[in-house]
Formats: C-alpha cells, structure tokens, sequence
C-alpha cells in the first residue's frame, strides 16, 4: 500500500479460532469470515491461496538434486548479521526515492526511479530481470468519470537476485509505486503523496540488505531474490459502477508475477513482504493471512526480532488478514508472511498518515527501519536449515 495520500481501504477477514480456520481450508468453506470496513471505503479481499495448493511440505520442501550443489556455510554468531545493517543508509535510500516525486506508473518520476533502482541493484551484483507489464491506475479518475474505464499504463515489475546459483531461495518482496491520488487526504485529495512509508521505506530496506549482500551473499546458507513489484497501490475504493471485483484492482503487479514468474518454474522456500515499514510508532502485529500460509516462518521471524532486543515492534498481537502482495506471493506457491504496520484496535487498520500527504520523510525513523533490517537480516541467517527452509 503505497504511501500516497488515498483513501485506501481494504476488505479484511475478521478473526477466526485457528484450529476452525483450518477446518474451513481443508473442506473449502468460505463460511465465518466477516469484513472490516475502514474509512467507509472498502478494497475487497480477494479469497486466500489454499492451503493444499501452497502444500505445507513446502515449508522444509528441498529441490530435487539440490544437496550435491549447496556448500555447508559456518554460520556467524547470532547478531553478527544484524550488525551489517546500517539503517543510516536505509533512510537515505528512502529520500532517494521521495526525491524523485511520487512513484505514480506512468510518470517521469516512475520512470527515473525505476533506472535507479536498476542501476543501484547491479551495482551490488545482483542479476536484474525486469519484467513489463500493462495494467490501469484506478487511483486519482476524477469524480464522475466512470472508473472501469480507466486505461492500462505502463508498469515493471523488478527482481533482483542474488548467489542466483543457491538453489534454496529466500524471496524479498516490496511495492515501489504511489498511489496517484492521496485521496484520505482533508486538504488535498487529488494529488499524490510523498509515499515515503507506504512504497519507499520497504524497497529502501531491502536495498540496504542488497548492499549487505553484495559484500556477503554467498556467505548466507540460501540465495535471496527481491521482486520490487509496481502498480500496487492503484486499485478502486468501495464498489464503483463497472466493477465486478473491486479487490482484483489493487497488487497488480504481484498479481502478474504470480501468473508469470520471472523464472520458468521459480521456487523459493518461504518469503517476505515488506510494506509501510518505515514510520514513527509502527508496531507490526501477527497479520492473518501471514498466520494461516507462513505460521512457521512468521514465528522464527518474530522469535527473532525478539532475541535482537526489537519485540516491542514485532508483538504478539494478531490482525485481520488483509489483500496485499503477500496473498499472491503465498499463491504462486511461496509461503510469506507480511511485515505491515497495523494498529488492529484503532478505529482504521492503518496511521492517520496512510494514504495522505503527511506520508514524507517527516514521518520516516531510522530506529524502525533498523529493527526491521536487522531482524530480516538475522532471520535469513539463522532461522534457516541445511534446507533454506525455517528451522523447526
């Protein structure tokens, strides 16, 4: 969800008790989901992966042949990791990207961006794919304009892979557009915001992690890829004339991939989602659909945050499960979980700042995204087996 000023909404699934949740995924059911509605807009969620396609072996699933490839790595000292992560630099990639102006497909700033993310990631050896597609910005058609014609622009996924010969892969996703219109926002709903948590601040993490890596990557027991994916944020509010599914608007981009990944017959043992991971005061709770496809990778991940002192941000708390780039990652057949700023009690799901223009580096604390760089850091390092996949 990119850090523009809108008033995004999405469709959420309530709470259901574990054990019941995974009865109505075995049996198919849709029975006992109720929706949250916030800020009267609602971006419908569209029904989850099941959990039979996903197959839970996959979670300590190896590829075929894989044993003969991969060298046994001595791990590190548990912090050494986490130690590598400079979230000075992290904040700089952040304003790198604000400076460009709002990420909007179809723009100069969109395009500048992208060569630098392009540019940047080469930079740190990794090998670059990118992948074009065509899909409408539903955000910003002014009122009154009938909203199902809006036309296809332009946009590129991104994916960025590193020790590419590690056949156990680690999957890195975050969103890199802005929503064209901060429509949440009560001075000025029809021009974009800044973005900077909700867009910037994920890929700026994951480029301080890919800098590390450029240094390091084949000193990790697994090969990571990062998949900076477009035209997430450009999705319809509520439930306009013309629009059969309003939650098929939003993730466009991942919704490609899933479709068509980049590599003919990709694999990788479980992922991360980063998304709005930047800001002052965020708190990243247990969010549903991460609980329900990735429940092992989530909790090593959490158990790791804690163990490097960040568990005030990492809690234990749940949220409702919500559409975002993760629900098509976990299609595609990669069990990720979704590291999101949510405040579950509120009156919104989200900060008073989430699709306004107060989303600009003002908000931006490099304390959080030190605590999210050294915790996904860390986790790629130790919470993996001989399999790549999280250890049990």
């Amino acid at each position: 969800m990119t850090a523009k000023s809108s008033p995004t909404s999405r469709l959420q699934m309530g709470f259901i008790p574990r054990v019941l949740l995974s009865l109505l995924i075995a049996t198919g059911a849709v029975l006992g989901f109720r929706t949250w509605q916030r800020d009267r807009e609602v971006k419908r969620a569209t029904s989850a992966p099941s959990a039979d396609a996903i197959g839970a072996s996959s979670l300590n699933a190896t590829t075929s042949g894989s044993s003969a490839n991969t060298t046994p790595v001595a791990p590190l000292a548990f912090g050494a990791w986490a130690a590598k992560f400079d979230a000075s630099q992290a904040y700089a990639y952040t304003e790198k990207q604000v400076n460009f102006g709002p990420r909007v497909p179809g723009t100069d700033a969109h395009k500048k961006t992208a060569e630098y993310l392009i540019q940047t990631l080469k930079g740190f050896g990794a090998q670059v794919v990118e992948q074009p597609f065509s899909a409408p910005v539903y955000a910003g058609v002014k009122s009154g304009q009938d909203v199902s014609k809006a036309e296809p622009v332009a946009s590129r996924n991104i994916i960025a892979s590193f020790a590419p010969e590690n056949p156990h892969r680690v999957l890195l996703g975050a969103h890199w557009d802005t929503r064209a219109a901060a429509d949440k926002d009560l001075g000025d709903p029809t021009r974009p915001a800044d973005g900077a948590n909700d867009g910037a601040s994920g890929v700026a993490v994951l480029l301080e992690i890919g800098r590390t890596l450029a240094r390091d990557a084949k000193n990790l027991p697994v090969g990571v890829d990062f998949i900076l994916f477009d035209n997430e944020d450009q999705g319809v509010m509520g439930n306009p004339p013309g629009i059969a599914d309003p939650g098929a608007t939003w993730c466009s981009g991942s919704q490609y991939w899933a479709k068509n990944p980049h590599a003919a017959g990709y694999h990788a043992d479980w992922g991360i989602l980063l998304d709005m991971v930047g800001a002052k005061g965020s708190v990243f709770p247990r969010e549903m659909n991460s609980l329900v496809y990735a429940a092992n990778p989530l909790t090593k991940v959490w158990e790791t945050a804690r163990k490097l002192g960040q568990g005030h941000y990492f809690t234990d708390v749940e949220a409702p499960g919500i559409v975002d780039d993760h629900v098509f990652m976990n299609r595609a057949g990669v069990p990720t979980l979704d590291i999101i700023d949510m405040d579950p009690s509120g009156p919104s799901l989200f900060r008073e700042y989430h699709h306004t223009r107060a989303d600009s580096m003002k908000i931006i604390d490099k304390d959080v995204l030190r605590a999210v760089g050294q915790t996904v850091l860390e986790s790629l390092a130790t919470s993996v087996n001989s399999a790549g996949a999280p250890s049990n």
